[in-house]
């Protein structure tokens, strides 16, 4: 019986886990969940920037790079950033600023 419990635990866990190389979500959580919001961890160092998972699509990361090159308040550091993108009607957006 417990055998049973931790098999489906481990099965619910890995069914709402992102996958790597993924920035959405391909199910929600819940119905009220947008699926259309994701996290991107990036490192900002002299050298530029390391993203912690490097297998996100090249389109992502160009997105992310953008939104560092405009030098936005706040985002100037050396340090990790964990960045919402979100992609609405008229474009992607990250942390609520448009992306060009």
């Amino acid at each position: 019986m417990r055998y049973l419990l931790i098999i489906s635990l481990l099965i619910c866990g890995i069914a709402t886990a992102q996958q790597q190389g993924e920035v959405f979500k391909t199910n929600p959580s819940n119905p009220q969940e947008n699926i259309n919001i994701g996290y991107i961890t990036v490192t900002r160092t002299m050298y530029g920037l390391t993203f912690e998972d490097d297998t996100i699509k090249n389109e992502y990361k160009n997105l992310v790079k953008t939104f560092f090159k405009e030098r936005f308040n706040g985002y100037s550091s050396l340090k990790k950033y964990r960045l919402k993108i979100e992609k609405r009607l008229d474009g992607w957006y990250i942390e609520d600023k448009l992306i060009h």
